[in-house]
């Protein structure tokens, strides 16, 4: 068995069915709602917005239910979850200041 990495190989067996009308089912799920243990969900990645100097907010969009950690350039990590339209918000702390040309990154974790 071929290991993915960051998957831990999954030796379960399944029951596979065919309908008359061609549709397809594992364990009487649907494929579109059947993953195995090690299944990893993906999506598009987290988009920020830009921000502008002394900015109190940072803005963006991800996968509608996910939660995003985001880490600015000091090294503070804020947590905020996305709300169904795709968009969220995190409000950066009074005793933070957001300088000019720093990196501000996002992480995304989808919830199934």
């Amino acid at each position: 068995m071929t290991q993915v990495a960051g998957l831990r190989p999954e030796s379960s067996e399944y029951a596979v069915s065919v309908s008359a009308d061609g549709n397809i089912s594992a364990n009487g799920l649907s494929l579109a709602n059947f993953h195995p243990p090690n299944y990893r969900l993906r999506g598009e990645p987290p988009y920020l917005y830009p921000n502008i100097e002394g900015s109190l907010f940072v803005f963006g969009t991800g996968v509608s239910g996910s939660s995003i950690v985001v880490q600015l350039p000091c090294g503070i990590l804020l947590d905020t979850a996305v709300v169904n339209i795709g968009h969220r918000i995190v409000k950066i702390p009074l005793s933070t200041i957001l300088p000019a040309d720093q990196a501000v990154y996002a992480n995304q974790t989808l919830q199934r």
